[in-house]
């Protein structure tokens, strides 16, 4: 059997045991886990797009990410930038990236609905869908600096509804492929 149909058979497999997904408490782990942020954001769906190892995971966001688009140089100065005026250090390095819009995150993988698990602040800009396509169209530094300055972490709301990125500062979270409804 090819490697594409052993795939085939594995995802279909996996799909058939889905529909046991609530019994094995998902629901129960995300609303004991990420009650804060289910309260703030009412029912709101927030995605990311990555290769993950499954439908369902704990995820652990790195604090020594590698900017995907942006070059270290265009990421240390938006890092500085935004450390003079919010007091974060090296948010581009150190947070989760998610978007209110699906149809922004299938450039980075598979789309999973994502839920910060405990505490965490985020971060956005209301005009900015994205840092680098942003950044990349219109250029330049100064733009940067002004861009570090405009991001604010009230009205998540607001942010999710905007589609635009948001940076989420936490230690850990659960993604659920977006196709899973639990």
């Amino acid at each position: 059997m090819s490697d594409i149909l052993k795939r085939i058979n594995l995802l279909l497999n996996e799909f058939e045991d889905l529909s046991k997904l609530n019994s094995y408490g998902i629901s129960d782990l995300i609303n004991r886990d990420c009650s804060k942020f289910l309260k703030e954001v009412n029912g709101l769906e927030l995605y990311r797009g990555m290769e993950g190892p499954s439908f369902f995971f704990k995820g652990t966001v790195r604090k020594d990410r590698k900017p995907k688009d942006m070059s270290k140089k265009e990421t240390a100065i938006f890092n500085k930038e935004f450390e003079e005026a919010h007091k974060v250090k090296n948010i581009r390095n150190t947070s989760l990236f998610t978007t209110g819009e699906l149809n922004n995150v299938y450039y980075y993988g598979v789309a999973y609905r994502i839920f910060p698990i405990g505490n965490y602040t985020y971060w956005w800009n209301p005009e900015v869908v994205d840092l680098f396509k942003t950044y990349d169209k219109d250029g330049g530094v100064p733009l940067l600096e002004k861009l570090a300055k405009g991001y604010k972490n009230t009205d998540l709301t607001k942010a999710i509804r905007s589609g635009n990125e948001i940076m989420f500062v936490c230690d850990e979270y659960y993604a659920l492929n977006r196709l899973i409804k639990i």
